[in-house]
């Protein structure tokens, strides 16, 4: 065994041994040579002294093995052969899909050889051959005037991933230097600090991808010169970033110890980081990093132990000389200073003590995106676009316990198996292995779910075995016989994969789901029935000024444009006499006159996606409705009302309204799906999209009469005109936008606007800019060029003849 190259001659009888010293090439030959002695043979071998090569030697070898067995080998066979081959290396060797590569640095510069292999196939049997390749150097290391670039060749079709450009940065950046930091962002550059004096320095690491011929890439690594990091410093005290504090008595680091905070710390671990937040008027607050609470002050000591941010939580910050801080106490206006025992806040002026100095750790950890789910991963890989696995607190990252996050309980989609083995993510908290598909039989095998831990959560679930793939009957006849007999209200869910159980209980409706969804299993179709817990169905939470109402949606599929409309009708509830209500889409504005003055407020809904509490990755959608306060509009402009006007004809015989809203016109001029079902009057005109409306009053809640796409559509046909019928509804509103009045859709080309106060609206396609003049309540001209999707608006403009072709002008009157 030897760790050198070896190379056989053309003619069968030497061997050349290679090695390579501080970038020199040395070789030595050993040859053998049979002769005969009475009665006996000799093999004499024999070894030349190492002489220094004249030209770099590269060698290629191969080694071939027969495979008798009338399946082809496995990559499990062919790594066992390939193993054969290399023996023990003394390099580091790194394992690839189709082979592997051995790695060897000396200085700045790095080359690596890669082996391979292929299969060829016989008569009776396959030849396996592991190539063994030739030494490229894949790293080398350049100065670009006062940058220093490094460069690392990826010899691999296939683009590097984030992980794998990350160890190429901790390979280049080498071993962690004394009072050096190191903060890896999420776009795989990096920021190097260190102290020099009372100063503190920082460099970036930046990396960039490029494609090569010959399927590879190239990875380019620039660092930059060394800055102060002083005066760009204190802007990682925002809101939303982790700090380390120092003192300035001992010059040791600020660490949360739950009754006090003390600067007595040679190391920045969880305890000593600190969360900057917002506390409003330019004020900020410190969550510690022991049990995430807030800093307060209480009899002039500083203690991490509140849960809200009240006045007693907040503090100012005053930037000193050097990157250096001092900590105010907002409720008294007293500095904060290092005592041995703890830090207090009761001096008047900022000295020596009450100096700090600030480390930026890095933005704030993410808020969990889902609730940890129990035994999450029996339902495979996440399906987030993070290559890390996700922690039990949501983080994303491969050293969950002992970075602080708890357990892993979902493995990436690279490395989808979870093992029962507990030895990768670091050797101080070891955690369970994420290998890829099949990889999990040398490490315990998969990873089980504890016995009771179904029966844990209020979720639940069953599984029910056939043969062939049962129907959607079927399947909800297996959910209602595992619901059983119950006095609880019980409603199919408008997904119609499951049913939403309803009681009431104190007052307060609530509710829990059951879903059903078929998996195959081999030969067998399994129907898995889900439980949720009970939850409340809607809700009502306090944000400030603005009222937020929560209502979870009990259908697997998000709810529609007409299902978050519905909901808004709901909470709105009857139209108080003297106001009047816009509906945009799925948001809303409701307008009032009050003393002389109007009055406008918002109605904002957003959906989301949330995972079912203590559940195994049931989904649970929620409407979020926001409600805004009561505002004063301004003098001058004219806020959209409608009027009741006389009529000589029924307005749904002269066809489709010309507005740009997809909903049909109510007769209160409010434009929405749910006219009689939400207060706003029946239906008077159909939108473009359906034109035709027709006599049955079977849509919009069963109260108004449907809009069809066609004629044939109509079952009683087209809705009669009554002759009692004298109004219509007219919209008296800016003539701009979806609400009626012009639009770009119907405006001639080669015009555009002129005159009057000019307002830059930025880009934007021709609906988009005519929601914004809209949007503005201004009289004047809009005009959008098609070239450049530009959107301006005169105010008091006109429109005027136009030389481009692209460009477009409308009218807004009041």
């Amino acid at each position: 065994d030897t760790k050198f190259d070896l190379k056989e001659n053309r003619a069968g009888d030497a061997v050349m041994e290679i090695k390579t010293e501080k970038g020199r090439q040395f070789y030595r030959i050993w040859k053998y040579k049979v002769t005969k002695k009475p009665r006996w043979w000799f093999i004499i071998i024999t070894r030349t002294q190492w002489l220094q090569a004249k030209k770099t030697m590269e060698i290629t070898m191969s080694w071939s093995y027969k495979w008798t067995k009338g399946r082809a080998p496995s990559n499990r066979n062919l790594r066992f052969y390939l193993k054969k081959a290399m023996g023990k290396s003394p390099w580091t060797v790194q394992r690839m899909r189709d082979g592997a590569v051995e790695i060897r640095t000396q200085g700045d510069d790095g080359w690596q050889r890669k082996w391979t292999w292929e299969v060829k196939k016989e008569k009776r049997s396959r030849t396996i051959k592991i190539i063994r390749g030739k030494w490229e150097k894949v790293m080398w290391k350049s100065k670009k005037g006062k940058e220093v670039v490094y460069y690392y060749m990826w010899m691999n079709s296939v683009k590097p991933t984030d992980r794998e450009l990350r160890d190429i940065l901790h390979r280049q950046m080498g071993p962690k230097k004394p009072g050096y930091k190191v903060v890896v962002n999420n776009d795989n550059s990096a920021e190097e600090t260190k102290e020099e004096g009372n100063k503190e320095m920082g460099r970036k690491w930046s990396m960039v991808v490029k494609k090569k011929g010959g399927g590879s890439y190239q990875v380019t690594t620039t660092v930059g010169q060394w800055y102060k990091v002083s005066k760009y410093f204190n802007k990682g005290l925002v809101p939303g970033s982790v700090v380390a504090l120092k003192g300035s008595t001992l010059k040791k680091y600020c660490a949360d110890e739950g009754r006090r905070v003390r600067c007595n710390r040679n190391f920045i671990r969880s305890w000593e980081k600190f969360t900057v937040a917002d506390a409003g008027n330019g004020k900020i607050a410190l969550k510690g990093g022991k049990k995430g609470r807030y800093c307060s002050v209480k009899r002039n000591k500083m203690r991490c132990s509140s849960r809200k941010i009240g006045e007693a939580e907040k503090f100012t910050i005053e930037e000193l000389k050097d990157g250096r801080i001092a900590l105010k106490y907002g409720k008294t206006g007293k500095f904060c200073s290092d005592r041995a025992m703890g830090i207090k806040c009761s001096k008047s002026q900022a000295g020596g003590q009450e100096t700090f100095i600030p480390v930026l750790q890095g933005p704030a950890p993410r808020k969990p995106h889902k609730q940890p789910i129990e035994c999450a991963w029996l339902k495979g890989p996440h399906k987030r676009g993070a290559q890390e696995p996700l922690c039990s607190n949501g983080v994303f990252s491969w050293k969950c316990r002992e970075g602080g996050h708890g357990q892993r309980v979902q493995c990436p989609k690279s490395h989808p198996d979870m093992c029962e083995e507990k030895s990768c993510g670091g050797n101080k908290s070891p955690d369970h292995c994420c290998e890829p598909k099949g990889g999990c039989a040398k490490k315990g095998g998969l990873r089980q779910c504890p016995k009771g831990a179904s029966s844990t959560g209020a979720l639940r679930t069953w599984d029910i075995e056939m043969e062939k793939k049962p129907t959607r009957k079927q399947a909800m006849d297996f959910l209602k016989k595992t619901i059983g007999n119950t006095n609880h209200k019980l409603k199919e869910t408008k997904s119609g994969d499951g049913i939403e159980e309803i009681k009431t209980q104190g007052g307060v409706k609530v509710h829990r789901i059951w879903s059903y969804k078929v998996e195959k299993k081999s030969k067998y179709y399994f129907v898995v029935i889900t439980r949720t817990r009970w939850s409340k169905v809607m809700w009502k939470e306090q944000r400030g000024n603005e009222q937020v109402f929560h209502f979870e949606w009990s259908g697997s599929k998000p709810p529609c444009n007409r299902d978050q409309r519905r909901m808004l009708d709901k909470l709105m509830g009857k139209l108080k006499s003297g106001r009047q209500v816009i509906v945009k889409t799925n948001d809303a504005e409701e307008h009032k006159q009050q003393g002389g003055q109007e009055y406008v407020r918002e109605y904002k809904t957003e959906v989301h996606k949330e995972m079912a509490q203590g559940g195994n990755g049931q989904i649970v959608w929620k409407i979020d409705t926001v409600v805004m306060p009561w505002t004063k509009i301004k003098k001058g402009i004219k806020v959209a009302k409608y009027k009741v006007q006389k009529a000589t004809s029924c307005p749904w015989e002269q066809g489709p309204h010309k507005a740009n809203a997809q909903e049909p016109l109510c007769e209160k001029g409010v434009f929405s799906w749910e006219c009689t079902e939400g207060g706003h009057g029946p239906r008077v005109q159909c939108p473009a999209q359906k034109p035709y409306m027709c006599e049955e009053q079977t849509c919009g809640g069963g109260n108004d009469h449907c809009c069809e796409k066609k004629e044939e559509l109509c079952r009683k046909g087209l809705r009669q005109c009554d002759k009692d019928t004298t109004t219509t509804t007219t919209p008296v509103v800016p003539d701009c936008g979806r609400l009626g009045g012009e639009s770009f859709a119907k405006a001639e080309p080669k015009k555009k606007c002129e005159g009057g106060s000019k307002m830059n609206l930025n880009q934007a396609n021709k609906a988009d800019c005519e929601r914004k003049c809209e949007a503005l309540k201004k009289v004047g001209c809009c005009t959008h060029s098609g070239m450049f999707d530009q959107c301006t608006f005169y105010e008091n403009g006109k429109i005027q003849a136009s030389s481009v072709a692209f460009d477009k002008a409308i009218m807004c009157r009041a």
